[in-house]
């Protein structure tokens, strides 16, 4: 593992200058040690008070917009607001600002209902996620592999802001590697590209995902992707380089292992985002169609309260879902008085169904207790969209988290 390690430092070493110098620049000028892609707006208290604040902004209910069912309201903020609000504590935005990129693709302003946080009606701007392309170049025999040079094309440092498959000044050449084999089983990482991810959540089919926890109190997800929906959605930045081919020794030998074009219907992808606890969530049904309501049990963390409301029309069934990393107990449920159930516990991923007409009373009581591995850094709105989209649907596996 030594030599693997060593290997890969000269690697990274050697493909410097086809790095991008803006990525070290960004993480040395963001102000933090996290970069979130989603930053905390304005604070309104009520819909009214949203209203005043910006009249020509429409709001709508949640689960009307199919793309972000928690929040009620989403804007484009101007040029103005994103150099004086956003991009001081962002450098990506600071960045599009500097490239002159337009406001729709540098960040938008949700707004939302606070549930869990008792925060009142108010927004949160979404930023363009930072994502990096490598090529992994993986020893899978037995005996330790020599490989001694990358043939490849490259978009040099005059490369700017552009579509992800657009390609800006390129030039191809031969990159050779360091006297220093690859062990059995190890993988040098190349990295290749800046991106940045799509603004809104895009779908992606997932062939096959593990998740795991991680040191730091996230959540890993390494999942097998088909991602190609997101190809008009996402833009490169700096400079980016593009293998070809490696050539390798074996017994005196030289061999050419051939490298197909990066491809986004067939990619491997590692995720990570904050475990959160929150509280649940309330959904309505009717007919073949499923409605986001809100948080239930939301002022208070493990203390047990109740939530009183009547079905409205057309309403068919109530469900109460826990999406998220706690647990949640419904000590009763009665409609019109009567009591349906009691003692209900419902783990992250589980839901509760009870059937109803329009104009029942439904009162509820409960509570939600995060477990131990939930370590939100504070309210995750849009950690919570995804959540709830790929609830009402299954097949919405979103990027850009």
């Amino acid at each position: 593992m030594e030599t693997t390690l060593n290997s890969t430092t000269r690697c990274l070493k050697i493909i410097d200058k086809f790095r991008s110098a803006a990525l070290r620049d960004l993480i040395a000028r963001h102000p933090t040690p996290y970069r979130h892609d989603r930053l905390a707006g304005d604070v309104f208290g009520t819909r009214e008070g949203f209203s005043i604040a910006h009249p020509a902004v429409p709001l709508f209910q949640r689960s009307s917009h199919n793309l972000y069912p928690y929040f009620e309201a989403l804007r484009v903020p101007t040029i103005e607001e994103l150099r004086d609000r956003v991009a001081p504590t962002d450098t990506v935005t600071d960045y599009l600002l500097r490239e002159e990129v337009p406001p729709d693709q540098i960040s938008l302003a949700l707004a939302y209902e606070g549930g869990c946080d008792n925060s009142g009606f108010q927004e949160i701007y979404r930023v363009r996620p930072l994502w990096v392309a490598f090529a992994a170049l993986t020893n899978i025999r037995t005996v330790p592999l020599n490989v001694t040079s990358m043939n490849l094309s490259y978009e040099d440092a005059c490369a700017r802001y552009r579509r992800f498959f657009d390609c800006q000044h390129v030039s191809a050449t031969t990159q050779s590697f360091p006297a220093a084999h690859i062990a059995p089983n190890a993988t040098v990482l190349i990295p290749l590209a800046i991106i940045l991810g799509p603004l809104s959540p895009v779908d992606a089919f997932v062939l096959r995902e593990e998740f795991s926890d991680i040191s730091t109190g996230q959540l890993q997800i390494l999942a097998h992707s088909q991602l190609e929906l997101v190809t008009e959605h996402v833009h490169k930045i700096g400079p980016a380089i593009w293998p070809t081919s490696f050539v390798y020794t074996d017994s005196g030998v030289t061999h050419t292992q051939e490298v197909h074009a990066f491809d986004l219907s067939n990619l491997y992808t590692v995720d990570r985002s904050w475990e959160m606890g929150s509280c649940p969530h309330l959904f309505f049904g009717c007919a073949d169609a499923v409605h986001y309501v809100g948080e239930l049990f939301a002022r208070a963390l493990g203390v047990q309260e109740s939530a009183s409301f009547v079905v409205p029309p057309v309403v068919e069934r109530l469900l109460i879902a826990e999406l998220e990393t706690e647990v949640t107990t419904i000590a009763s449920l009665s409609i019109n008085s009567s009591p349906v159930a009691e003692n209900i516990t419902l783990n992250e991923g589980q839901s509760f169904l009870v059937h109803v007409s329009p104009g029942d009373k439904v009162t509820l009581n409960g509570s939600y207790r995060p477990l131990p591995r939930a370590g939100q850094i504070f309210p995750d709105p849009w950690r919570r969209n995804t959540l709830i989209r790929e609830w009402l649907n299954p097949f919405a596996h979103s990027t850009g988290q």
